[in-house]
């Protein structure tokens, strides 16, 4: 997002709203909260891709329109909102239902096999 918001957002900076949608993402991890405790995980991962996929369509919709209108730039924003809120109920499912069917055993070696591929890449992006 930090390389496409400047050509994107023609009002405010790419910062303001780069913090404005990490701000969004705290309702996220409300809304995943509230969604994990009282919806059935798998209808939860559905809500979650739906909301995810509106987003998604929103976004590029809104961006690759040709004329800039204050409608298109509503659609924008909620859609790069929606974009940073909603990914958060994905994570929290995602991760609330592999704890509930995998084994302990399983958990802890794909907890630790990616723990060290993040680290790995992490030290070697900065070379390639």
């Amino acid at each position: 997002f930090p390389q496409v918001l400047p050509l994107i957002f023609e009002q405010g900076s790419a910062a303001s709203a780069l913090l404005v949608g990490a701000l969004w993402e705290f309702p996220g991890f409300a809304l995943a909260f509230f969604i994990g405790m009282h919806v059935p995980r798998k209808l939860a991962m559905k809500i979650y891709l739906v909301l995810s996929l509106c987003s998604f369509v929103m976004f590029a919709t809104a961006a690759g329109y040709p004329q800039r209108t204050y409608f298109m730039e509503a659609v924008l924003r909620v859609g790069y909102y929606g974009i940073k809120c909603f990914l958060n109920i994905g994570f929290v499912i995602v991760y609330q239902y592999s704890v509930e069917i995998y084994p302990t055993e399983a958990r802890i070696t794909g907890s630790a096999v990616n723990l060290a591929s993040g680290r790995l890449a992490g030290m070697l992006a900065p070379l390639l």
